[in-house]
């Protein structure tokens, strides 16, 4: 999924991703960033990084995902 938002600050970029009610339900177990030239599709680009994650998303929730990556 594209990211919904980002801004930068000095050193660091917030990348924001949300999900709405009817996207990513079920068991969640892994994040990832895609970079070069990845697009909305799923499995496009270059996978930058991923983290193990344990969340579990239903039909009547959302998520917003925010990560932070620092450059230094």
């Amino acid at each position: 999924k594209a990211i919904t938002s980002g801004a930068d600050a000095a050193n660091v970029t917030t990348i924001i991703t949300f999900f709405g009610a009817s996207e990513g339900n079920g068991v969640l177990t892994n994040f990832g960033m895609f970079g070069e030239s990845a697009t909305g599709a799923a499995d496009s680009g270059t996978l930058i990084c991923k983290s193990l994650i344990s969340e579990t998303k239903a039909a009547t929730e959302t998520l917003t995902i925010e990560s932070n990556i620092t450059i230094s």
